[in-house]
């Protein structure tokens, strides 16, 4: 849903918390640092990348923390089309040409990565 919104230019905060079992495995056994919301990660997040929107995750979530970047993307003008233009990176991969279909644009991606060559 997060790509989603991204393609409809719907501001966006993501929250994710889970279960306490889930947030130990999450924190011990899986140790996943790297955003988590398609909008952050299309194109392909690399180390450093800044991310669109923001993510509030496990204990990275609390109500006041929420509330401020709710505010800050309903309040601030400026955080808000930083944060719509920087969608237009994720249209551009999706629809590479201007047009066409998102599901045209990842299936020539698979192809790419499952042919030898690299070639759609």
């Amino acid at each position: 849903s997060t790509l989603e919104a991204a393609l409809l230019g719907c501001p966006q905060v993501v929250i994710y918390n889970g279960s306490k079992i889930s947030q130990w495995i999450f924190k011990h056994i899986v140790r996943y640092k790297r955003p988590i919301a398609l909008a952050n990660l299309v194109p392909q997040w690399k180390d450093g990348d800044l991310r669109r929107v923001p993510e509030l995750i496990l204990d990275d979530f609390t109500p006041s923390r929420m509330s401020k970047e709710l505010a800050s993307i309903l309040t601030d003008q400026a955080v808000r089309q930083k944060m719509i233009e920087s969608y237009k990176v994720i249209e551009k991969t999706l629809r590479p040409n201007g047009g066409g279909k998102p599901r045209d644009a990842a299936a020539d991606e698979i192809l790419k990565l499952i042919r030898p060559g690299g070639k759609a």
